[in-house]
């Protein structure tokens, strides 16, 4: 019998390598993006402009809060026992929802003006949707009087805000279409449709049978929260490598999509922060196979 091989050791990243530049480039958004939305309030500019600059702060600081909440689950620099390494686990499904915005996001800056009103009409669509629904179950139970007068007061405001019909109010089930989910816009007529293509094929697909714990998922899994019945060896495989990987290649994905997000709102708005996307992106593609791709595939162009 020949003798087993040596793994190949783990190549360790050290994430600040790629944290600190993009913490100073979140700051620089957002401040970026407050300017801009203050700017146009004393002079009573566009309605258009002020949402479209809503709409991208809003989707920043959404990914944003969700890179820090990984992060934090994720940090070794202060261990705590509540904290366990096992919590890698939530990785996946909080990259799924935020890979569904940056999918959004990039379909909707294709075209914005027209895209961005059927987007916040699907959320009036959902809101009266939830607001029927929930009136069915609890509507004669007074706890939940203050509950529908709230959501009936945002629903008319809305219908002034994102111009509902008399028509589309009367039906909004059947009169608003629904948003397409995240293959859907990959599938349809967009001038970034081949770059959502590709982010669905490369990257969507794998990310979400471990989202949703579909089979290949579920086994995928099993072994992070099965240590205590493993023989000692296989403990340790775990403790030492398998969760590690998992946490890199997990944890890599939510810096991508986040810079992703954050360079989709750069080309659009023209902060002045290309040169620091750029830095990012450059540093991901030297570890990371995807960073890489994506890089290439459509950020290097802007960002070189």
């Amino acid at each position: 019998m020949k003798p087993s091989q040596p793994r190949e050791p783990l190549r360790i990243l050290d994430f600040k390598v790629i944290q600190e530049p993009l913490e100073g480039l979140l700051r620089n958004m957002d401040e970026d993006l407050k300017r801009q939305l203050r700017s146009l309030e004393p002079l009573n500019h566009d309605h258009n402009a002020r949402r479209e600059l809503s709409m991208l702060l809003i989707a920043l600081r959404l990914a944003r809060s969700s890179y820090h909440a990984i992060a934090f689950l994720m940090t070794d620099l202060d261990p705590h026992p509540k904290r366990q390494p096992n919590y890698v686990l939530v990785l996946p499904p909080i990259n799924r929802q935020i890979m569904d915005l940056w999918f959004s996001l990039v379909y909707i800056l294709d075209d914005f003006k027209a895209r961005i009103l059927s987007f916040e009409q699907t959320a009036y669509r959902q809101l009266r949707e939830q607001i029927d629904k929930t009136r069915r179950r609890h509507g004669p139970d007074p706890d939940w009087s203050d509950w529908f007068v709230e959501m009936e007061d945002l629903a008319r405001k809305m219908e002034g805000e994102v111009h509902i019909t008399n028509e589309q109010k009367a039906d909004p089930s059947r009169k608003i279409p629904s948003w397409p989910n995240t293959f859907d816009l990959s599938t349809k007529s967009s001038k970034s449709q081949a770059f959502l293509t590709f982010l669905n094929d490369e990257i969507y697909g794998e990310m979400s049978i471990a989202a949703h714990l579909k089979p290949a998922g579920f086994m995928h899994e099993s072994g992070l929260v099965l240590t205590d019945m493993f023989s000692d060896h296989q403990k340790t495989t775990v403790e030492e490598r398998t969760i590690h990987q998992f946490k890199f290649r997990h944890y890599f994905h939510t810096v991508i999509i986040l810079t992703g997000i954050i360079s989709e709102i750069e080309m659009h708005c023209k902060l002045g922060n290309a040169a620091q996307v750029g830095k990012v992106w450059q540093r991901m593609a030297a570890w990371n196979s995807n960073a890489r791709d994506i890089y290439e595939f459509r950020y290097k162009r802007y960002f070189p």
